[in-house]
Order: C-alpha cells, then structure tokens, then sequence
C-alpha cells in the first residue's frame, strides 16, 4: 500500500476548489483566506497592504481567465495548504511594496533633476521567486558566518543523521560537548537568519518557524532544535 503524504486532504481541498465545490470554494474564499491575511499582519503587513496582497491572491487563485492557469492548480500537496498560500500571499506583499519603492525612488529622482519621469512597465511578476530567494539569501549568510567547525557538527548531527557520540570522536571530545556547540550553533543561524531579514525589511516580523515553513519543501528544517540521539542513551 502507497504512502500517503500528510497533506492530501489539503491537495484534494484543492481539487474541489479547481472543480467548482461550493462547498470548498464557500471556505476557502472564508475562513481560508481570513487565516492568510491574519498571517500577513502578524508578519508585519500593514492591514490595508495585507488585505490588497490576499485580494490580488484569491483572483489569481481561481483565475478564469483562458489565457491563464488559475494559481491553485499549482499547488500540489508538497507541503501544507495554509504554508503555500501564506508564502504565495507574503510574495505579493513583499514584490509590490518593491515596486513601490522603485517607484517613489524614481519620483525623487525626476524632482532632483527637475524632470518628470512617468512609472515605466516592471518585468513580470516573479514574487513568489523573490521571497523564497530572499530568505535562502538571509540563510545562506547566517550559514557563512557560522564558525567551521560549529557548522560541520550541526550538518553531521541533523543533515547526516550522526550520533552526537559518533561526532564527539572526530572531535575528540564528549558528547554533550557536541550537542552544546550545536544547539548554540543553531540559535546564533536562527538569530542572524531573523537579524538579516530586519535589516533588509524592517517591517518585516516573521519566527523562525514561519521562515522555514515558507521555504517548505525546498529546505529541510535542519536547524529545528532536536534532542541528541545519545541524550536517551545516558
């Protein structure tokens, strides 16, 4: 018998809502989208901004449109419905608040030179590639400025699947020595991942948890705290 994949309710969800379920359409169009813009505020998306993003969303989700692929038909039940649709919104969010800036960037441009230059068409829409490239972006400089050791012990311990005893070998120390470094190693990525983001975008508010959900499945949640293997064993 076939594995089944935790998220095919959420997939058939899904195909009720392309195939025209009253029923299905009735909730996600209620308390499916109330919960995505909930998420937007809670990341930090003024109300008004967030209420736009999940509008332009739910459009695009059902589009009917002959020349377009209604957005849902590209969800596959990789991951959670809720997780693809908060990501899907945070991208709209996020690319036309970048348009915005341009935009106002190039007004005070046109004033400082005494010249008016009218908003010119932007590239297609690539939101959901520029919020998934931010984030990998934000996580692959925590990852570099990680210690090297610090770091070839958290990817022995969670990305190989090592016993904290067997690293604690290669090291020559104990191994509640590695699960310290590790666990430390962890929470400076997790801080310096969410320490970038402000930087970037400083209305931006999203836990590490929603970070690494919203690159589900393209990442492991390889820095998700979890008990050493040996922990049970002394």
């Amino acid at each position: 018998m076939p594995n089944r994949s935790p998220y095919d309710g959420d997939f058939l969800f899904a195909e009720q809502c392309l195939g025209g379920n009253d029923a299905a359409l009735e909730e996600l169009q209620g308390s499916r989208v109330s919960a995505v813009e909930g998420f937007l505020r809670s990341a930090g998306v003024p109300p008004p901004e967030a209420k736009v993003a999940v509008t332009e969303l739910v459009t695009e989700l059902l589009a009917t449109d002959e020349n377009q692929v209604p957005l849902l038909a590209q969800y596959h039940g990789q991951c959670a419905l809720e997780t693809w649709l908060n990501r899907a919104a945070l991208s709209r969010a996020i690319s036309r608040r970048r348009k915005e800036e341009r935009y106002r960037r190039r007004l005070e441009t046109a004033k400082s030179i005494g010249a008016f230059q009218s908003d010119q068409p932007t590239a297609p829409d690539e939101a959901e590639g520029l919020l998934r490239e931010m984030l990998r972006e934000a996580i692959q400089q925590a990852l570099a400025e990680c210690p090297g050791d610090d770091f070839v012990i958290v990817h022995l311990l969670f990305g190989s699947n090592l016993h904290a005893s067997e690293v604690a070998k290669m090291f020559g120390c104990n191994w509640r020595t590695v699960k310290d470094r590790a666990e430390a190693a962890c929470a400076q990525v997790r801080f310096s991942v969410q320490a970038g983001l402000q930087r970037r975008d400083p209305w931006l508010n999203l836990s590490w948890g929603e970070i690494v959900n919203l690159l589900m499945p393209d990442l492991p949640p390889l820095f998700e705290a979890a008990p050493s293997k040996d922990e049970a064993s002394s």
